[in-house]
């Protein structure tokens, strides 16, 4: 019986041990999958304009102290940090922002991307 009970708790153990190891090298793949990268203030720049989600809400993209900032109609602005050169991470929303560019090299788009959902929004002007 005494013999059953330690292989119980060192099974146990084990299970455990394996569990807390997987999920810090999850915790690390994640901190290391968002890693902020650096983008030019020229790259920023062109960025920066109003977007048209639908007829009544547009999202507002402002460059302040080196950071995009986005702000859609009747919201609070949001601080967009870059992942990579076109896309943004919003943390306080849990969702990435990625810049299209057209066949002549100019953005003129974003979409939204939270889980699976993507949403379009079209440059209506630039800034």
């Amino acid at each position: 019986m005494k013999k059953q009970k330690l292989v119980l708790l060192l099974s146990l153990f084990f299970a455990l041990t394996i569990n807390v190891a997987q999920a810090q090298e999850s915790t690390k793949k994640e901190k290391t999958e968002k890693k902020e990268f650096k983008v030019s203030k020229e790259v920023l720049k062109t960025y920066v304009g109003t977007y048209e989600v639908d007829a009544n809400v547009s999202v507002s993209i402002t460059l302040e102290d080196g950071f995009l900032y986005g702000e859609p109609t009747g919201q609070r602005k949001l601080k967009l940090i870059p992942t990579s050169e076109h896309r943004f991470t919003l943390k306080e929303i849990g969702a990435d922002l990625l810049f299209n560019k057209n066949d002549k090299g100019k953005i003129d788009s974003f979409y939204l991307i939270r889980g699976v959902q993507e949403t379009k929004a079209t440059r209506i002007e630039s800034k």
